[in-house]
């Protein structure tokens, strides 16, 4: 079984109030962000990491992967690759505890602090 992927939503972009229902994270379409996140299989467990009101605070949103769909981004204007599918479960952890458990850990720098990088696939 594959694992995860972790994306990594620090700036809270809402992506289903964006691009609709479903709809739980978004690519670029340039730059290095086009080589990540491709051909995901139906089924596959992705991770939304972001932090809600409280900084200290991490939440973690399991997503089964539907599909992918090139979409006009309504606050840029770019295309981007938006990934749909089905909340699993969600859970909002303390940042420390959140970058200490292996599942997550690779979101995290030595500081406890988010990386600045968008996918992480283990």
């Amino acid at each position: 079984m594959d694992k995860p992927v972790l994306l990594n939503n620090c700036k809270g972009r809402p992506h289903a109030t964006l691009f609709g229902p479903k709809a739980f994270y978004d690519l670029n379409t340039h730059g290095v962000q086009t080589r990540k996140a491709t051909d995901l299989r139906v089924g596959r467990v992705c991770i939304v990491a972001q932090k809600p009101d409280d900084q200290d605070m991490v939440q973690l949103d399991r997503y089964s992967f539907e599909f992918e769909r090139l979409m006009a981004d309504p606050e840029f204007g770019d295309d981007v690759r938006v990934m749909f599918g089905e909340l699993l479960d969600s859970e909002t952890l303390p940042k420390d505890k959140a970058a200490s458990r292996s599942l997550y850990s690779a979101l995290f720098n030595v500081n406890g602090d988010f990386k600045q990088v968008a996918v992480v696939e283990n």
